[in-house]
């Protein structure tokens, strides 16, 4: 009789436990299910606060029908790069334009072209296909700064040397060798508004496979870890836009040596 008390006592306790289990649970699962609701329209959310800060009021006066007249949008593009890239310029240091309608790259050092190559592949995230001309010109009439970034080789380069023996080796001529010549060549550039550039090698090889596939690994494994911890605190993610560029890998590595930590990047939208 007496261990039938005991089991009979311990029922209602496990019920307890087991409906403040399903409780947290049922509370865990409507939150995440709120939170990816609302994180579904982080790409709009994006594009209409873009296209409210850089509408140009006094543009919006000007006839609507010139306002989408191709040939006068192109135009204003052009007028837009060349802004970016002379405030670029008037930084006196290494700048980065690229252009998307030709999928050029470009790296400029107070205004002139000291390397000039083009991707050969491109990826752009639809969103920037959701903002206004005028807004879009507005976004890109200055040079975006790099806010950080992430890459598979060091900024700079590591060199092995070797010890000379004695004075006749000292004297003999310096042989150096950078270690992260041999190394895939992947990074990415946070830029200001949250646009994401990512330069990515031609593959050549298939070990070149594994290592693409740990950077992204890797960067994915970060942004979950932003999100997360904005779950926690009841906050939206944050959306980025990306470019993405395919290019060789001695010009990939030459472009992330040759920025400055916190360089400018000017930027020409796609046609």
């Amino acid at each position: 009789m007496e261990i039938q008390g005991k089991k009979s006592d311990r029922n209602p306790i496990i019920k307890w436990l087991l409906w403040i289990v399903l409780a947290v649970l049922f509370l865990i699962v409507v939150v995440f299910a709120n939170y990816l609701v609302r994180a579904s329209s982080a790409a709009s959310r994006w594009v209409n606060n873009i296209n409210q800060e850089f509408t140009d009021k006094e543009a919006q006066a000007i006839d609507p029908e010139l306002m989408h007249d191709e040939t006068y949008i192109l135009l204003n593009k052009q007028i837009s790069f060349t802004k970016a890239r002379l405030k670029m310029a008037a930084t006196d240091s290494i700048g980065l334009a690229i252009n998307l309608s030709d999928s050029t790259l470009l790296l400029e050092i107070s205004g002139v072209t000291v390397s000039r190559l083009k991707a050969s592949k491109m990826l752009i995230s639809k969103s920037f296909r959701g903002i206004e001309p005028n807004a879009l010109v507005g976004l890109f009439s200055n040079p975006l700064q790099i806010q950080s970034t992430r890459s598979t080789i060091v900024k700079e380069p590591i060199i092995e040397k070797i010890a000379p023996r004695d004075t006749l080796e000292a004297n003999l001529p310096d042989k150096t060798h950078d270690t992260a010549m041999n190394e895939p060549v992947y990074f990415e550039l946070v830029l200001k508004k949250g646009i994401r550039i990512m330069v990515l090698q031609e593959e050549v090889a298939d070990y070149r496979k594994s290592a693409r596939f740990s950077f992204f690994l890797k960067r994915s494994v970060a942004i979950a870890g932003q999100n997360l911890r904005k779950l926690i605190h009841f906050e939206l993610p944050e959306y980025h836009p990306q470019i993405q560029l395919v290019i060789p890998a001695s010009d990939a590595r030459a472009i992330y040596r040759a920025l400055p930590e916190k360089g400018r990047v000017a930027i020409y939208p796609r046609n």
